[in-house]
């Protein structure tokens, strides 16, 4: 974090480090009317997804399936001057919204720090190498178990073997180049004795974070 906020003090301008002091202000007092601009974001890409998740609204409701465009995403960036970071994550799966990389592109042209959430079933072929070569700062991949069956109860729509060697691969490809990958896990009833296992697959992957 400290070389994080270092960093952002050595691009912003004196505005930027007038608002980032706003920023810590508010986080310190806990302010209820917030002085800062935001640093950071989540913007949801797409609703679409290729799966129907247990714990998901695409597996209960209607969601429209909708993918945002670059220009509404350049809108978007247009409206946080002091931006530092986003986050591509919602009910959708971000590597279907065929502008993904352009708009990473955009963010690191504008000096923004940039990751993804994926569930990694579409974690292969162009889009493995697109990723790697995108600059994109970070990635959490999704996977609530190593166990096949659990997982696919989970991820319904899934291959557990096909998102393993996905993750395998793109592992070893990307080796010690960005992204930061770590591995994100919703804990259920149905999957949370088998946690360990996931840390455990995640050591020996050298993946720091679950």
């Amino acid at each position: 974090k400290i070389k994080v906020i270092i960093k952002i003090i050595k691009d912003q301008k004196t505005s930027g480090l007038i608002n980032l002091c706003k920023y810590q202000y508010d986080l310190l007092f806990k302010n209820k009317k917030i002085l800062a601009s935001p640093i950071t974001i989540q913007i949801e890409l797409t609703s679409r997804c290729n799966l129907k998740c247990a714990m998901c609204e695409h597996s209960f409701a209607d969601v429209p399936k909708v993918d945002m465009s670059l220009e509404k995403f350049k809108r978007i960036l247009n409206q946080f001057p002091y931006l530092k970071n986003i986050t591509l994550q919602g009910l959708g799966e971000p590597l279907l919204n065929p502008e993904l990389f352009e708009m990473i592109k955009e963010a690191k042209r504008r000096n923004i720090r940039i990751g993804l959430t994926t569930n990694a079933t579409l974690l292969s072929g162009e889009n493995k190498n697109k990723i790697i070569e995108s600059g994109l700062d970070w990635m959490y991949i999704s996977i609530d178990s190593v166990d096949k069956d659990i997982y696919e109860q989970i991820r319904q729509g899934a291959n557990f073997d096909v998102t393993k060697e996905n993750i395998i691969s793109f592992l070893k490809t990307k080796g010690g180049k960005l992204p930061e990958t770590n591995f994100w896990s919703l804990l259920m009833k149905n999957n949370i004795e088998g946690i360990p296992d996931v840390i455990e697959f995640a050591n020996k992957l050298n993946v720091n974070k679950v």
